[in-house]
């Protein structure tokens, strides 16, 4: 068996050896390959038994090509066709739509190839809600999901387009494979297209065929020396490696049911917060009804109400200034200064602020009347000739209405 085994050793390696004298007996010639045309593959994997897939490649000149077809009893399906002019459009898109009747699902995917950043970009909608999403090219990997509405959009970079398109979509939320078993078996959308080596086969995947060439012989004192060098090398470190891991794996053994009860906490935490939002917006009023219920009231009263009160503010703002009879600037400004301090002293004013400082100001003896009081007489309207907030933001309802001849509280705050 040693034997048997060090033979198939020396063959490949007398092989590889040959291979790097002769490179050019497994391979085409360069020529030859540069003149192979080139197909695009499309394949569908991992989707419901019977579903009809319809498949367009579209450019700005037009559809490049269309097909259609039904999964197998796999779930699986593959177009190919001849790509004879790929890299001249700006952008190409591949449309599909997948049509599952068994699960009345139907989703729609555009996978458009940008020439002009070097970008891919996967849009779709159909899917599972929260459902997760790998989009990968050979230049980038992308992990998403999908919204509450089952869309999706993400944009991954390509390499350089002027080499072949490659990229892969895995849906995990679509497919034979209910949740949780589709983290194990995404559906798949793969797009692959490979120049040369021939013409598809019925499988619609290219093949290949090496020239044919004889295998050379190696000296059989080299092979041995070989083998040995490989066996102290590599053999013994292998053994030594697995212990070791052995080792490892029995001490991170306990970590993996915690990873399993944080992965049930974080699952039954985001159950909890998607029906805590579909809740809120299934129940959540609208702020229009909100608006409709205030507008009927009497919209129009209300804006006349506040035209006369700007009116009856502006007429009496000026007849304090052109001093007119009945105002209070009437008999000069001097009455009107004594007038206002008086109002001060016996409605508004506070003796605590300024530091104490406005004890004196706020005496009522310098009156006639209120000897030995001191500052407003009512303890809720102290300093509300100033405090705009206290005075006309906070309360729910100012009581002003300069139509009549009654003096509220509220109206003498505010002039």
């Amino acid at each position: 068996m040693k034997r048997f085994v060090l033979i198939i050793i020396a063959c490949a390696l007398g092989g590889a050896a040959l291979y790097g004298i002769y490179p050019q007996a497994f391979h085409k010639n360069t020529s030859d390959i540069q003149k192979a045309k080139s197909f695009n593959t499309s394949r569908l994997t991992g989707f419901s038994p019977g579903a009809k897939v319809s498949y367009k490649i579209l450019s700005p000149a037009g559809a490049l090509h269309t097909g259609s077809g039904l999964t197998d009893e796999t779930g699986s399906l593959k177009f190919s066709y001849e790509n004879e002019l790929p890299h001249e459009h700006d952008h190409l898109v591949y449309d599909f739509r997948i049509e599952d009747e068994a699960s009345h699902e139907d989703l729609n995917i555009l996978l458009r190839v940008d020439q002009r950043n070097g970008e891919v970009t996967a849009t779709g909608n159909g899917m599972r809600e929260f459902s997760d999403i790998l989009f990968s090219t050979p230049a980038q990997e992308i992990k998403s999901r999908s919204d509450w509405a089952g869309h999706f959009s993400e944009a991954a970079k390509a390499p350089n387009m002027t080499t072949p398109h490659e990229f892969k979509l895995a849906l995990y939320g679509m497919g034979n494979w209910p949740l949780p078993d589709q983290k194990r078996s995404p559906a798949i959308i793969e797009i692959l297209e490979a120049p040369g080596g021939g013409g598809p086969d019925a499988g619609g995947v290219n093949t290949f065929s090496a020239s044919p060439s004889p295998l050379s012989t190696s000296n059989s004192s080299a092979l041995n020396a070989q083998i040995n060098a490989i066996k102290s090398n590599y053999v013994a470190a292998l053994m030594m490696m697995t212990e070791q891991l052995s080792a490892i794996a029995m001490q991170q053994t306990f970590i993996i049911g915690q990873f399993f009860d944080a992965d049930i906490q974080k699952e039954t935490q985001r159950e909890y917060q998607k029906l805590k939002a579909e809740a809120v917006k299934d129940y959540h009023p609208s702020e229009e009804m909100c608006k409709i219920g205030s507008y009927v009231r009497s919209v129009a009263n209300t804006e006349a109400k506040a035209k006369a009160t700007k009116s009856i503010l502006n007429e009496m703002f000026m007849a304090r200034y052109m001093n007119e009879l009945g105002a209070s600037t009437a008999e000069g400004y001097a009455q009107d200064m004594q007038a206002r301090l008086r109002q001060f002293r016996t409605t508004y004013c506070d003796p605590n602020d300024n530091n104490n400082g406005l004890g004196w100001m706020c005496d009522h003896d310098q009156d006639a009347f209120g000897i030995g009081d001191s500052g407003a007489s009512d303890k809720e309207r102290i300093n509300k000739d100033v405090d705009f907030f206290r005075t006309l933001v906070f309360p729910a309802t100012v009581n002003l209405d300069f139509q009549d001849d009654t003096l509220t509280d509220d109206e003498e705050d505010v002039l």
